[in-house]
């Protein structure tokens, strides 16, 4: 370019500046234009200041339309222009230049020749926010949110007086929120959660006077809940969980009769649940989890008509479930597990028609459980474990027809299991271990439940419906020097001592009728079978056909005299034994306030139970005589057999061959378990990647202490597994968590690795699985699959569909 016109358009530039200045001046002159010309004035008092090379850029003509009458707009382009570089850092990538329109600009929104807009989301932005953005005077709505800022609030926010709606959310801020921002009178929207920021609630938030939502979710914040929240008259939401609060809850809170959404949860707040809280007439959700609130719940929340969802679990409350809560006829999930409730189950409970998640367990709840709890045709998860209840399972809670979890283990319930618990098919967990009970299993239950599941019930299923019963007919008759096979139903001759059966003894003259169905013993006393004795071959009879559950066994040498085997009877738990039980069930009281304690317990129990009747069996066994020979024999005993105990089989004692006088019997070999498979795992990262796009299944995955969470809550130590996956393109995701091992909680991170902030997450204590489903826009994400109870092993399967 010449010289001269570089010379030129330098001239020009200056001459344009000096013309935005004169117009300025101008406007000082007529009355009509005071009003704005005070604002301008106030807005530039507070401005930071602007270096004269971006106003100069913007002056071009280009980047803004003739930029003599339009001052204000000039004045936001450069402000844009001097906090680009800060706000990019290495990654972003924004297309702001003087030669371009601003209208063209990413993310920048004009209305009335100002900026009215800023919404920068998802832009890769890793810089800071600069504290020029406080210059945007008309400005009424900020997004930063996802990106990966850093750096702190700056306080020049403060100055943007028009400012409505606030979000920076998900990024990677630091320090304090600036008091300034309760200068902000306009606001309605305040939204800073998922990022690190620290020190403590500004009680200069309580001037927002037109503030509808403060969400500072996911966040380091320290100190107490201001009592100045409680001034925020048109507030509707309020969600501060995760975070490290500490002190009592404001009564002032209370005086929010807007408020809709309340969560405090995943804190370290302490005293009694303010009573003042039932005047929230238009609540819907009140969540107060895992602080160390204590004291009895207020009978003045049964006054939150409008409630939908109570959460006040793991916590330190006392006292009895307030019978008020029936007025909550709204209410679809009420949580009060995992804290030191006591008294009766409330019947009026009952009337909560509406209700689909009651969670009671880990509590000192005494008393029957209800029968009115039969009423609630909605529910679906059902959890009353480790408390103190007493009496029989209600027949009521088989109308629960939609009900999927039901969770009764470790209380003292006794008596047979409902048959009306047949009724719900839609049941994919049922838990009675730890109690009393007595009786058989649904057979309907076999197939929802899964074989998982009845393997950990310890209980057998019930008989089919029984049939007539057929006369067994001889199949054939052996020859005199015909040695008779004999089988698990043999049947004596006339002429013969009879064996007796597990069931039934036969006479002499009887024929032994066959059971249709056979059912499985309870795994908790396993009964062998009597041994069967070989008849002599000098006194053949007809065999009689097997029933449908026996099996033949091998033909065995004929003894010189036979002898009858009684039937061994099955050792009694000893009192030592006894002790032991009811020792840890005592521990499991003790520990009913700790889930993973409590369930530990129960898991060594029962343990221990499959042990003691494993050994009675033995026992039975030897003390049954099975090891008589002849009389004039002297066998040697046969060695022990390997017992390899299954889930849902009846161990069956070996067949003992008897020898003859002049023979040395060998030792009976161990049989080989059946339906033992050896499972070896390969070892998983901590961190892994799925690349691109990643959809399908990722089920070969394993809880074991190493790979801890990024996310506990209250500091405890939580096993976990990550994966990391990126999308080049706006996808909808759906993410499923299932295990049978322990209950799964799921997290959906930004970014790769463990530090991302938290996108979304999902579980629930009494919950085999955990879904999430969110359209997730171009980037990086991770996966933490971990569980809802601290030191949790064992094994999970995660699918992904992205599409």
């Amino acid at each position: 370019m010449p010289k001269y016109a570089l010379k030129i358009a330098t001239a020009l530039a200056v001459i344009v500046v000096m013309a935005v200045v004169a117009v300025s001046l101008l406007m000082t002159g007529a009355g009509g234009a005071t009003a704005f010309n005070a604002v301008v004035s106030d807005d530039v008092a507070r401005q930071m200041p602007i270096p004269a090379q971006y106003t100069a850029q913007c002056s071009n003509g280009v980047a803004v339309p003739d930029p003599a009458s339009n001052a204000g707009l000039v004045a936001d382009c450069a402000a844009l222009l001097a906090s680009k570089s800060t706000l990019e850092g290495t990654t972003g990538n924004l297309n702001w230049s003087a030669d371009r329109a601003i209208r063209d600009w990413n993310g920048v929104r004009i209305s009335s020749s100002r900026v009215s807009k800023l919404i920068l989301m998802r832009y890769r932005l890793n810089g800071a926010i600069s504290a020029e953005l406080g210059n945007l005077a008309n400005l009424r709505e900020l997004s930063l949110s996802h990106n990966r800022l850093t750096g702190a609030i700056p306080a020049e926010l403060g100055n943007l007086s028009n400012l409505t709606e606030l979000s920076i959310v998900y990024n990677d801020l630091t320090g304090a929120i600036p008091a300034d921002l309760g200068n902000l009178s306009k606001l309605t929207i305040m939204r800073f959660y998922g990022n690190r920021l620290t020190g403590a609630i500004p009680a200069e938030l309580g001037n927002l006077a037109n503030l509808r939502e403060l969400s500072l979710t996911s966040n380091q914040l320290t100190g107490a809940i201001p009592a100045e929240l409680g001034n925020l008259a048109n507030l509707r939401e309020l969600n501060l969980r995760y975070n490290r609060l500490t002190g009592a809850i404001p009564a002032e809170l209370g005086n929010l009769s807007n408020l809709t959404d309340l969560s405090l949860g995943s804190n370290q707040l302490t005293g009694e649940i303010p009573s003042e809280l039932g005047n929230l007439s238009n609540l819907t959700e009140l969540s107060l989890i895992y602080n160390d609130l204590t004291g009895a719940i207020p009978a003045q929340l049964g006054n939150l008509a409008k409630l939908r969802i109570l959460r006040l679990y793991v916590n330190q409350l006392t006292g009895e479930i307030p019978a008020q809560l029936d007025n909550l006829v709204n209410l679809r999930e009420l949580g009060l597990s995992s804290n030191q409730l006591t008294g009766e189950i409330p019947s009026e409970l009952g009337n909560l028609s509406n209700l689909t998640d009651l969670s009671l367990h880990n509590n000192d709840l005494t008393g029957e459980i209800p029968a009115q709890l039969g009423n609630l045709a909605k529910l679906t998860d059902l959890s009353l474990a480790s408390n103190d209840l007493t009496g029989e399972i209600p027949a009521q809670l088989g109308n629960l027809a939609k009900l999927t979890d039901l969770s009764l283990r470790n209380n003292d319930l006794t008596g047979d299991i409902p048959s009306e618990l047949g009724n719900l098919v839609n049941l994919t967990s049922l838990s009675l271990s730890g109690n009393r009970l007595t009786g058989c299993i649904p057979q309907s239950l076999r197939a929802p439940l899964g074989n998982y599941q009845i393997s950990r019930l310890r209980l057998p299923f019930c008989a089919a419906t029984t049939v007539a019963t057929p006369t067994p007919t001889p199949t054939s008759t052996p020859r005199p020097t015909e040695t008779p096979t004999p089988t698990a139903t043999h049947a004596p001759s006339a002429t013969e001592t009879p064996t007796p059966t597990a069931t039934s003894v036969p006479g002499a003259t009887e024929t032994p009728t066959p059971t249709a169905t056979s059912v499985p013993v309870t795994i908790e006393t396993p009964i062998p079978t009597a041994t069967p004795v070989p008849r002599p071959p000098a006194t053949p009879v007809a065999t009689p056909t097997p029933t449908a559950t026996s099996s033949p066994r091998t033909p065995a040498p004929a003894p010189a005299t036979p002898v009858a085997t009684p039937t061994p009877t099955p050792a009694a738990t000893s009192t030592a034994s006894g002790d032991v039980m009811d020792k840890l069930d005592s521990l499991g009281r003790q520990v009913a306030d700790n889930s993973d304690l409590s369930r530990q317990v129960a898991e060594i129990r029962a343990a221990l139970a499959d042990l003691i009747a494993a050994m009675a069996a033995r026992i039975a066994e030897l003390e049954g005589g099975g090891g008589q020979g002849a009389a004039t024999a002297t066998p040697t005993p046969t060695a022990t057999p390997a017992i390899a105990i299954e889930a849902t089989s009846t161990p069956t004692a070996t067949p003992i061959t008897t020898p003859e006088a002049t023979a040395t019997p060998t030792a009976t070999p161990s049989p080989t378990p059946t339906g033992v498979v050896a499972i070896e795992r390969t070892p998983t990262a901590c961190v892994q990647s799925l690349g691109n796009n990643f959809t399908g299944s990722w089920n070969s995955n394993t809880w074991v202490p190493g790979c801890l969470s990024a996310n506990p809550p209250r500091n405890l130590t939580y096993y976990a597994r990550f994966y990391t996956f990126t999308l080049d393109v706006e996808s909808q995701v759906t993410i499923t968590l299932s295990s049978d091992d322990a209950a799964p909680y799921l997290y959906l991170l930004n970014g790769e690795g463990k530090g991302g902030s938290i996108n979304q997450e999902k579980g629930a204590a009494t919950a085999s699985s955990a879904a999430i489903t969110a359209t997730l826009q171009p980037g990086s994400y991770t996966i933490e699959a971990t569980t809802y109870y601290s030191e949790t092993i064992g094994d999970f399967i995660l699918e992904i569909e992205v599409r």
